[in-house]
């Protein structure tokens, strides 16, 4: 069974200096590959909470499943959620977007050679 201590653990910083928390999931062997950024949605639940409970298992399938087939997934919580700074709740949707076009481009920046299609 996949593990969240498997991935990376990332703190992104975005434009504004907030660090959002994220795990970084790679697939075994692969030298270039897409990656996939999977942002929570709404509410504060965590994508760590696949990991904590149970019953609930979505963002490890997700992970399993495209990893199986040689994407890597980059999981980001939103600010304030799990271990990421700032507050969702004040936040606007195009705030949030600046968010993770902030997290795309610093992913461009690591050292990993992306297999990218888009900007």
């Amino acid at each position: 069974m996949l593990k969240l201590e498997q991935a990376e653990e990332i703190q992104l910083p975005v434009r504004d200096g907030t660090l959002l928390s994220s795990h970084l999931f790679k697939p075994e062997g692969s030298k270039k590959c897409p990656l996939i950024v999977f942002v929570t949605g709404s509410g504060s639940l965590s994508y760590k909470m696949d990991w904590q409970n149970d019953s609930f298992y979505f963002c490890r399938t997700f992970v399993s499943v495209c990893l199986a087939e040689g994407f890597a997934v980059l999981l980001v919580d939103k600010r304030g959620v799990g271990d990421s700074k700032g507050n969702w709740k004040s936040q606007s949707f195009y705030g949030r977007a600046d968010d993770i076009y902030d997290v795309i481009q610093l992913m461009k920046m690591r050292p990993e050679s992306w297999n990218t299609t888009s900007a």
